[in-house]
C-alpha cells in the first residue's frame, strides 16, 4: 500500500470515528434530558412504595452511564487516530 492509501484509509477511520461519536453524544443527550425522565417518571408513578433510589438508577442513571463511557471510548479511539 502506499502512502496515499495509508492516508485515505487513516481519513476513513477517523470520519467513521466522528460519526460514531456524535451518535454515542446524541444518545447520551436525548436519554439523559427526554427519554430517562420520562421512562423513570413512568417507572416510578407505577407503584409509589417501590425504592426510588434503585428505580433512578436502572432507568436513568445507569443508561446514561453506558452512553457516556460509549463516547468517551470512541473520543479516545479518535484521539489515538490522529
Amino acid at each position: 500500500m502506499g502512502t496515499d492509501a495509508n492516508a485515505y484509509k487513516l481519513a476513513r477511520r477517523r470520519e467513521s470515528l466522528k460519526r460514531q461519536r456524535q451518535l454515542w453524544v446524541a444518545g447520551l443527550i436525548l436519554w439523559a434530558v427526554v427519554f430517562g425522565w420520562v421512562v423513570w417518571g413512568f417507572i416510578n408513578s407505577l407503584d409509589d412504595n417501590s425504592n426510588v433510589r434503585f428505580a433512578w438508577l436502572m432507568a436513568w442513571l445507569l443508561p446514561v452511564v453506558i452512553l457516556a463511557t460509549g463516547s468517551l471510548i470512541t473520543q479516545r479511539r479518535l484521539a489515538a487516530c490522529h
